[in-house]
């Protein structure tokens, strides 16, 4: 499986998720602390 690609080497199909993800990540916050893993049930 191919699921991880370098921004030159990435497929036409995924080429406009790269604007996309240089927006959200402008909008989300910074994760500077680790969470225990949720509960498995």
């Amino acid at each position: 499986m191919e699921a991880i690609f370098h921004e030159d080497n990435l497929p036409e199909e995924w080429q406009s998720y790269i604007e996309l993800n240089a927006e959200m990540s402008e909008k989300t916050e910074v994760i500077t602390e680790k969470k225990e893993p949720l509960a498995d049930n």
